[in-house]
This record gives C-alpha cells, structure tokens and sequence, in this order.
C-alpha cells in the first residue's frame, strides 16, 4: 500500500497515465485525498470558492477518493 509521498504522486501520475490531460491543480487535489487516508492529513481549503481552480481541485479530490477505494479494494484480492 501507498505510504510516501513519492508513492501518492505516482499513483496519481498511473491513474492518470491514458486519461484526458489534467491540470497541476486537479493533480494536487487528488493527491491531498491520498494523503488524508495515509497519513490523516487534513485537506486545505486552498482555493477561493467560485474560482476555476477550486473547481479543478474539488473535482481531483473526487478522483482521490475514488482512487482510494480502488487502490484498497485491491489489497484485498
């Protein structure tokens, strides 16, 4: 299972290897999510409500989350 920083970023990079392009705000969304199931980490409101970038990074902390469950459903096969 994911434990490093290194570790998270590169889950994020293989998730995202063969999809549509995403911005470094989405990529930063979705590694925060990975970092709060690792490590507990809070997510920061980092972005101001109502712009594009909190758009981009709410919709990659789905993607996080969605990624969590993928990547622990398969420790469990």
């Amino acid at each position: 299972m994911i434990q490093t920083d290194a570790e998270i970023l590169a889950a994020v990079a293989e998730e995202l290897k063969h999809a549509d392009a995403r911005s470094d705000v989405y990529k930063e969304g979705m590694a925060d999510v990975l970092r709060y199931r690792v490590h507990g980490v809070a997510i920061p409101p980092r972005y101001r409500p109502g712009t594009i970038e909190c758009d981009a990074y709410y919709a990659g902390n789905s993607h996080g989350h969605a990624l969590w469950r993928k990547l622990d459903g398969a420790d469990l096969c």
